[in-house]
């Protein structure tokens, strides 16, 4: 064997209880694929890594003035945007970080979904409206998904990290929020309903 199969094997068995993780959510993860299928949520232009990194903002008005890294932008739903800006931008602290708390703060789900929905409110169907908690979850069980696979794979296209299991890191903090997600979903829901309802 070569040194990436032996690499690979190792950190397979290292993960078993993220993989388990990842295996009784898996029947969770095409609600807005089907949802798209079917024709209950429209493909919109969608820009796909939202993140707060990603918006210009003027100094001296502190307005956003665009996006920008456009490389991803293409069809597809525009909640899963939502969701993922409020992966990366409403959690306690960054996805980089070693192992720890990290949890959703409500206040700035609140924000997000006051800005999302002052923009999209009167365009959403219902489907969407229905879905917009669900895509942060998804979100971030996929970003958890990416990285335990890009760890198991060998990090074969990444080679500045510091730490060999930095990946490891992201997908359990990933996880960690996912966690938290399920826990304040019934919270989340009504603070979605609540800003919907002055649209």
């Amino acid at each position: 064997y070569d040194t990436y199969t032996i690499r690979r094997a190792e950190a397979t068995s290292d993960c078993q209880e993220q993989i388990q993780f990842v295996l009784d959510r898996s029947k969770q993860l095409n609600q807005i694929q089907d949802a798209m299928e079917s024709k209950q949520i429209p493909r919109r232009v969608t820009h796909n890594d939202t993140r707060y990194s990603n918006v210009l903002i003027d100094s001296d008005s502190k307005k956003s003035i665009c996006l920008i890294d456009l490389d991803t932008v293409m069809s597809g739903a525009s909640i899963l945007d939502f969701g993922d800006a409020v992966r990366a931008g409403a959690a306690t602290f960054t996805e980089d970080e070693k192992f720890g708390n990290i949890e959703l703060d409500l206040d700035l789900y609140r924000g997000y979904v006051q800005g999302y929905c002052h923009e999209m409110g009167r365009i959403l169907t219902a489907k969407e409206k229905e879905l917009m908690v669900y895509a942060v979850w998804l979100m971030t069980m996929e970003s958890g998904i990416r990285f335990l696979t890009d760890y198991l794979s060998g990090d074969r296209n990444i080679t500045n990290f510091s730490d060999e299991r930095q990946n490891l890191y992201r997908a359990v903090n990933q996880f960690f929020l996912v966690l938290d997600i399920e826990e304040k979903k019934e919270q989340m829901q009504e603070i979605t309903a609540a800003v919907l309802m002055k649209k």
